[in-house]
């Protein structure tokens, strides 16, 4: 299975409830090896509440989206039962969401009550995690000085060629006035 995470959510716990849930339902090795699931970000919605987590996913191609809101942890149990009816979807099932193990009727929370007991938590990076702006102003300034060292060395090199270069003309033009010298001679 592929996890391409593009959110904060931490992707070792996102892996285990789809590894968990395709367990439950009863996937098989190859099948999870096609398997590739993005979890990325989804709009505020108007008509369901954020923590509710969606995605679609496409018959037979074993590809599947996971969309959660930023900044909100989407319920697990929600999120756990989109995973299966994506799966589901992978497998090409079609018209089996009425039932209360992929559809919304009576008794679908105690059937997915397993995944409030998985972990799932925010993971902030040290790059996203903001420096002061004295840390930030440090950085500059250490910057500068590393430019500053980098454009001396480029001049004193700068220097060094141009007076490579300048002998090498005086050279040239001293042999030039020696043949001119010696045609005058002739």
């Amino acid at each position: 299975m592929k996890l391409a995470n593009k959110t904060n959510l931490n992707s070792q716990h996102l892996r285990d409830i789809i590894l968990e849930v395709a367990r439950r339902e009863e996937l098989s090795a190859t099948d999870m090896s096609k398997l590739h699931v993005a979890v990325k970000y989804r709009r505020h919605s108007g008509y369901r509440p954020d923590d509710y987590a969606g995605g679609f996913g496409y018959y037979k191609k074993w590809e599947s989206v996971i969309k959660v809101v930023e900044g909100v942890l989407p319920d697990k149990k929600i999120l756990a039962k989109t995973i299966a009816c994506l799966l589901a979807r992978n497998q090409n099932v079609r018209g089996c969401f009425d039932d209360s193990h992929y559809g919304w009727k009576d008794g679908w929370q105690q059937e997915w009550a397993w995944a409030d007991t998985m972990p799932l938590e925010f993971v902030i990076s040290e790059a996203e995690a903001k420096p002061a702006k004295d840390e930030k102003i440090l950085a500059e300034m250490e910057h500068c000085v590393r430019m500053i060292q980098v454009w001396e060395k480029k001049a004193k090199l700068a220097k060094t060629k141009q007076r490579v270069w300048q002998k090498k003309f005086n050279y040239y033009e001293r042999r030039m006035k020696a043949e001119a010298g010696k045609e005058q001679k002739k």
